[in-house]
């Protein structure tokens, strides 16, 4: 997995502020479908930004 992990200055109208911001690319070997069909390996890029709240309930994929 490759992570790298920083802050980010965002400017909004108003103010800017720091927020944590990561990204990476994870590598999923052999990913089986509910139907049984196989892809050999997947990988998935993202993106985080802010911090997860203790809730774990402000997330949003896409």
């Amino acid at each position: 997995m490759a992570v790298d992990a920083n802050t980010e200055r965002v400017q909004s109208v108003n103010h800017s502020v720091d927020v944590p911001y990561r990204h990476g690319v994870e590598r999923l070997e052999a990913f089986r479908f509910e139907s049984g069909e196989v892809l050999p390996y997947v990988e998935i890029a993202y993106e985080a930004w802010g911090t997860l709240s203790p809730a774990r309930d402000n997330v949003v994929v896409i």
